[in-house]
Formats: structure tokens, C-alpha cells, sequence
């Protein structure tokens, strides 16, 4: 079984924050939006299946490449967080200061 994740952006009006500005699923879009306020967004590809309930470490190994690459970039400092519920993996990034 395959599970594919997405990744949605909403914008909320910051005067009205009920008012939805922006909504989309679009990587390319939401690159686009968030580097607009010094944002680095990507999508990665996993290096290998995860098991459904994949620990911690399967899942950072399962990554290991995209967040080497990540690590070693603009002196990236990258910080993941990991639920188990669901095997997934959202990891963000800033510059070092």
C-alpha cells in the first residue's frame, strides 16, 4: 500500500484572518509563495518504502539523502520532526546565523 502525502498552503487576510487569501496544493506555486518571504520549500522523494508505523530513524534513513543535501547547502541548519502515526517526515529549514 502507497501513501501519498500532499502538501497544502493556505493564506489567511492578516486584517480579516477568516478570509482565505490562498489555497493551493501546487509545489511549484507554494515554492514560489513562500520563497517570497525568504521561504525554501521542497518536496522530497523517499530513498526507500516505509513500513507503515516506521520508527524515527527508518524514516530519517529514508531520507538521508535529501537532508544530507539539505545539511550541507547555504549552511542549512534542519530540524525534523517525525509522527509515527502516519510514517511521514516534515522537516523545515533556516539560514544559520
Amino acid at each position: 500500500m502507497t501513501t501519498t502525502l500532499t502538501t497544502t498552503l493556505r493564506v489567511f487576510d492578516e486584517q480579516h484572518p477568516q478570509t482565505l487569501v490562498l489555497e493551493t496544493s501546487d509545489g511549484d506555486r507554494i515554492a514560489d509563495e513562500l520563497r517570497a518571504i525568504g521561504v525554501r520549500f521542497e518536496r522530497w522523494a523517499a530513498d526507500a518504502q516505509l513500513p507503515k508505523g516506521a520508527d524515527q530513524q527508518t524514516v530519517i534513513d529514508a531520507y538521508r539523502s535529501s537532508i544530507d543535501k539539505l545539511a550541507s547547502s547555504s549552511r542549512a541548519v534542519a530540524r525534523s520532526t517525525f509522527t509515527s502515526r502516519d510514517a511521514s517526515i516534515k522537516l523545515s529549514a533556516s539560514k544559520a546565523t
